[in-house]
């Protein structure tokens, strides 16, 4: 991996595609530029032999992203073999479509929704939005989780003038499950400006 800043997901995905005479005898971990471990699979006494294709979604939030990624397979027991046919990394990333007027000294709430990922959120979910507005400083900003938790992106003051505000805010949202209805609430807190949200997305 190069040219992603910061740490990786705190729901990094690993695919894996692979085949094994027994696949109850292979454990599979990720390993991180930094040397950690992230445990992927364990083995069992029941699983047969065959096709393993799945999507593993990892907490690894501890490690830099940049750096080279190693997937470690390991046949625990003699007596088989078998293939890995391929496997990839996938830091999940969803962006809202659509554009929404910020109503003056009102307040909007554009959703944005995920399926298909298990656990919370990570502890550095990161928040890129694009807005303008005829003055900055009366907009409040937060993200509101699937389970009702509000988590603070940006604040009022009295300093911002009017202009564009394009930036990746980064929150702690562990206390909440990624999957569900995500809504950025975009508040005008004052009378005599209006604005647009044009683009917001959540990197996991």
């Amino acid at each position: 991996m190069a040219g992603v800043t910061g740490n990786a997901s705190g729901a990094l995905q690993a695919s894996v595609n692979l085949t094994h005479e027994w696949l109850g005898e292979v454990k599979i971990d990720l390993v991180a530029p930094d040397g950690r471990t992230y445990a992927l699979k364990a083995t069992n006494g029941t699983d047969p032999g065959g096709t393993l294709s799945k999507t593993y979604t990892v907490d690894a939030s501890a490690s830099a992203a940049n750096g080279t990624w190693k997937l470690l397979v390991a046949d625990k027991s003699a007596g088989g073999t078998g293939t890995l046919n391929n496997w990839s990394l996938t830091f999940p990333s969803i962006e809202s479509q659509s554009t929404y007027a910020i109503p003056d000294a009102g307040t909007l709430q554009a959703p944005i929704k995920l399926t298909g990922i298990s656990g919370n959120a990570p502890k550095t979910l990161k928040v890129s939005l694009a807005l303008t507005h005829d003055w900055l400083g009366e907009v409040k900003i937060d993200l509101v989780a699937p389970n009702g938790l509000v988590y603070a992106v940006k604040a009022t003051n009295a300093t911002d003038p009017g202009g564009t505000l394009d930036k990746v805010y980064t929150v702690d949202a562990s206390a909440s499950p990624i999957a569900g209805t995500w809504k950025l609430q975009v508040a005008d807190k004052s009378a005599g400006g209006t604005g647009t949200l044009d683009d917001w997305a959540l990197t996991f």
